[in-house]
Formats: structure tokens, C-alpha cells, sequence
């Protein structure tokens, strides 16, 4: 981006076309913008709750609640200072234990692998949401039928609003819930132009 900024001093007229305009043209691995299958890959397959990223994710949760809005809601700015919490919360295993696998060894197959899948799918960007640093930490390790109302209680915000939808919470409410992000956020930031299709 530091190499762009030259060029968009120097360009004429519309400043956010061109940068679109040459963002969409780059193809080296470095500096190419992604189309949204390669973006969706990463967006629902990467891990993405990781320390440096809380400034990030955070944008990313406020335009997702943004988009989300309606000419039918209210118009009110977010001015609480929001943390990223987790759905399911990190250390799922006290308060969100897989159901049906307590008879097997904890050695066996089946049960490695739920384990490996429900640790892969905590910090994917559909197990996050944005609350409040006091509501966070009164239900932060809370178990689902705990959690859940008191995040239906006490957030306004759309975005903690669907979660109402889902009567469990699991690997699978994970996934579904970060394609509904996705295509969220296709809305809010479109794929390049490109010539070759």
C-alpha cells in the first residue's frame, strides 16, 4: 500500500476508482486482491481470533453490524467500548463437552477427531461476535443456556440478534453462521474487477 500511495497523489479524478482500478489489475502473489472464492476459503477456513487482529476483527464485526441494519432500525452509532468474545468459548471442554462421546477412551479415533473439529472451529470468525466487556465477562465460559439469553437480554446489536435463530451451538452452527457472515460482507466489500473473469 506504500508503494500506491504515490500514484493515487498523482492520479486525476477519482481516487478510490483508481485504487480499485489497480488493486483489481495486480496478479503477483504478494499484492493480488483476491476474488471471493479465495476469500471465502480463507474467511471460513482461517483461524482468525489471534491477539494482533482484536483492532481488525473488530472493524470487521462494526461494518458486518452496520450492513446488517435496516431502514427499519433505529439509526444509533455504536459507542460502547466492544470486546470480541467467543460463542463458544475457548475453553469449551468444561461447559461445552461434545454429547456422545464420554463412553470412548480418550484415546480413540472418533473421539480425537470431534475434539480436533470442535477446537478447529472456535476461533473461526462465525463462533465471534461483538459484546460489551461487562457482559463478556459475566458470561464468557458460560455454557449455551446460560449464555445465550443473557447475550439476548442485553445486546442490541443485530448481529448477537440472529443468534437467536440457533437452538444449539456446535461445529455446524459455526460454519453456517460464518457463510452468513460472508455473504454479509461480500455486501459491504466487493470482489475486484477483472478482465479475465
Amino acid at each position: 500500500f506504500v508503494g500506491i500511495i504515490d500514484r493515487l497523489r498523482l492520479t486525476e479524478g477519482n481516487q478510490v476508482d483508481a485504487l480499485v482500478t489497480y488493486l483489481s489489475g495486480r496478479q503477483s502473489e504478494t499484492d493480488r486482491w483476491p476474488d471471493d472464492t479465495e476469500w471465502q476459503q480463507g474467511w471460513l477456513g482461517r483461524d482468525q481470533y489471534k491477539g494482533p487482529r482484536q483492532p481488525r476483527l473488530r472493524y470487521i464485526f462494526e461494518a458486518l453490524e452496520l450492513g446488517k441494519r435496516s431502514a427499519r432500525n433505529e439509526d444509533i452509532d455504536i459507542k460502547s467500548m466492544l470486546t470480541i468474545e467467543h460463542i463458544m468459548p475457548q475453553a469449551w471442554q468444561t461447559s461445552w463437552p461434545l454429547v456422545g462421546i464420554e463412553h470412548l477412551d480418550p484415546f480413540d479415533p472418533e473421539r480425537l477427531v470431534r475434539e480436533a473439529a470442535r477446537q478447529s472451529a472456535v476461533n473461526k470468525l462465525g463462533n465471534l461476535t461483538l459484546l460489551t466487556s461487562a457482559l463478556n465477562s459475566t458470561v464468557s465460559n458460560g455454557p449455551f443456556a446460560v449464555k445465550m439469553p443473557a447475550v439476548r437480554s442485553h445486546s442490541s446489536l443485530a448481529l448477537n440478534r440472529e443468534l437467536a435463530a440457533y437452538d444449539v451451538w456446535n461445529e455446524d452452527s459455526v460454519a453456517a453462521r460464518g457463510v452468513d457472515l460472508f455473504k454479509q460482507a461480500r455486501e459491504i466489500w466487493l470482489a475486484p474487477d477483472r478482465e479475465d473473469g
